[in-house]
């Protein structure tokens, strides 16, 4: 089974986070005409082998998912969540590098084993620009 499930719905999105259960849910909210969203969506299926059984990994297309858009308050897209308990715990707005990525899951959970064992490679870490449009903002 794949660690990285496609929802098309707001049906799908409640459905994933109640099923979740205790497990971790990350979602990248996407939308298939958002170039940021085309750069970061295979660091995000990489990061979904790599946390395989610690965290459950989600890619929402946000054109079939106002209301819940709406519900959230996400105003851009890529935006990643993380859920637990079906409850929010932290939120990263804008494209971002893998090593980002791995450190806002490691941050926000208190996973045993995170992912390949720690931090991204050094290769795979790209600094954005200060300022630079789609650079991640993390929300707390």
């Amino acid at each position: 089974m794949s660690n990285l499930l496609h929802l098309e719905s707001s049906a799908d999105f409640k459905g994933a986070i109640i099923d979740a259960g205790e497990t971790p849910i990350m979602c990248d909210i996407w939308a298939p005409w958002c170039g940021p969203c085309k750069l970061v969506g295979p660091l995000y299926e990489e990061l979904a082998g790599e946390f395989e059984g610690e965290v459950i990994f989600t890619k929402l297309n946000a054109d079939g998912a106002g209301d819940v858009l709406r519900e959230l308050g996400v105003l851009c897209v890529p935006t990643f969540l993380l859920f637990q308990n079906g409850n929010e715990v932290s939120r990263l707005k804008g494209a971002c590098d893998k090593r980002t990525l791995v450190d806002f899951i490691n941050q926000a959970l208190p996973l045993p084993q995170n992912g390949d064992g720690g931090e991204a490679p050094e290769d795979d870490f790209v600094p954005a620009s200060e300022g630079e449009s789609g650079a991640c903002e993390s929300e707390e």
